[in-house]
């Protein structure tokens, strides 16, 4: 008589590697989610900024210069809100 136990030994590590396949999955989901909605976060106008000439500067309603974010020429600079 064969013994069962090696039988449910290999089904419980298949249930295992599965589970661990589909958490796998969910986390590289998050992530490359994450990492599209952060990119997009980068742009002056998604984040209310607006693209001033670099020769005036920022004032008025955008009195802050918010460097590092693209959609601006390279003259202009990004200025955003008090408290964006």
């Amino acid at each position: 008589m064969r013994s069962k136990k090696g039988v449910e030994l290999s089904v419980n590590m298949m249930i295992v590697i599965v589970i661990a396949l589909l958490v796998l999955i969910v986390l590289v989901y998050i992530l490359m989610n994450g990492a599209t909605n952060f990119n997009k976060a980068e742009n002056c106008g998604s984040t209310g900024g607006i693209c001033t000439p670099t020769t005036t500067g920022c004032s008025g309603d955008h009195p802050i210069p918010a460097f590092g974010f693209s959609g601006c020429d390279k003259d202009k600079v990004c200025c955003i809100k008090a408290g964006s």
